[in-house]
């Protein structure tokens, strides 16, 4: 059950995974663009409170938090895509009628009562035959 649940939030949110890459992907590039502007300390430092003295500069470690920041994203890009191409993968396993159920309650948010009336089924059928299609099928090539 809550493997489902699980399939189903990914499922839901298929449609929204192209526009949240692009959002990251441009994230990525407005950090890269950003320039911070160096105060009037040198450009090298005593860290405060380091027994070695260690010198650091202000601009390697801007530097390094925009590095440590861009692959953060680029890691939640990366599990984006695989969770695509997992929905994908997993959709080809279902033959049409199935498929177009998935796609309506799912991909196109239809809601239950209406793909109800289209297949001549109550709404609770649909929920079942949802919940069937997921863990009976896609639940085999989806990785949670």
């Amino acid at each position: 059950m809550e493997d489902t649940k699980a399939i189903e939030r990914i499922l839901f949110s298929y449609k929204g995974i192209p526009l949240k890459i692009r959002k990251l992907e441009l994230e990525i590039k407005m950090i890269e663009n950003t320039y911070d502007a160096l105060n009037g300390k040198g450009n090298n430092e005593i860290m405060p409170g380091s027994k070695t003295n260690q010198v650091s500069s202000s601009v390697e470690n801007t530097l390094i938090s925009k590095e440590n920041r861009i692959a953060h994203i680029r890691n939640e890009i990366s599990r984006l895509e695989l969770n695509k191409e997992l929905v994908e993968n997993a959709v080809k396993s279902l033959n049409k009628e199935e498929q177009g159920v998935i796609y309506s309650r799912y991909f196109d948010k239809v809601p239950a009562i209406e793909i109800a009336r289209n297949l001549n089924m109550t709404r609770d059928a649909v929920y079942k035959l949802c919940a069937r299609i997921i863990e009976k099928k896609l639940s085999q090539y989806m990785i949670i």
